[in-house]
């Protein structure tokens, strides 16, 4: 029984949502600059609070983009990723998951928690899961919830690689154009 009424009322959801899948033939290629704020904790404990800017590309299914997200004095992240995103727009909402590995560059100890000085740099792997709605022709509101992980050495000549992990949950405000 609780099973049928789960099947029904995602049914029921579906119904009355009508999703439309964002990618049709009238939105295959849009830019995007966006503005957020959030909280990111990584795996040695460190929660920093952040803003940052992120710029990127959307052609069909595929997504490349650059972001820069600074935590205060001398502690700041900035990446670049390509990879795959998936939406689904229910109305004025749209809902999307993001795939993609890329490059990570960090200084401080926003990447690898304390007693970390200096730059490091190498490579990321990243998920996040995002809600957005419309707020007109150009314009979105949103939030997101993305994992990473990654591997970084040090640029202070140390040869040695080390591995980390963060969650980045985020608000944020964006301007896109599509065609």
């Amino acid at each position: 029984m609780k099973h049928s009424l789960t099947v029904a009322f995602v049914a029921l959801l579906a119904a009355w949502a009508q999703p439309e899948y964002a990618h049709a033939a009238d939105e295959s290629l849009a830019v995007y600059v966006q503005g957020m704020g959030g909280s990111q904790s990584n795996n040695s404990g460190v929660s920093l609070g952040g803003f940052g800017v992120q710029a990127g590309l959307q052609v069909l299914f595929l997504e490349a983009y650059v972001s820069q997200t600074s935590f205060g004095a001398d502690t700041s992240v900035t990446r670049a990723v390509a990879g795959t995103v998936f939406d689904v727009n229910f109305g004025p909402w749209e809902l999307s998951l993001h795939l993609g590995v890329g490059a990570i560059a960090g200084s401080g100890d926003a990447l690898l928690g304390p007693g970390t000085s200096g730059d490091q740099s190498g490579a990321v792997a990243r998920v996040g899961l995002g809600l957005e709605r419309d707020l007109g022709a150009f314009f979105a509101a949103g939030a997101s919830l993305e994992s990473e992980t990654y591997s970084v050495k040090s640029a202070s000549g140390d040869d040695r690689w080390s591995g980390g992990s963060s969650v980045f949950l985020s608000g944020h405000l964006k301007f896109e154009l599509g065609i």
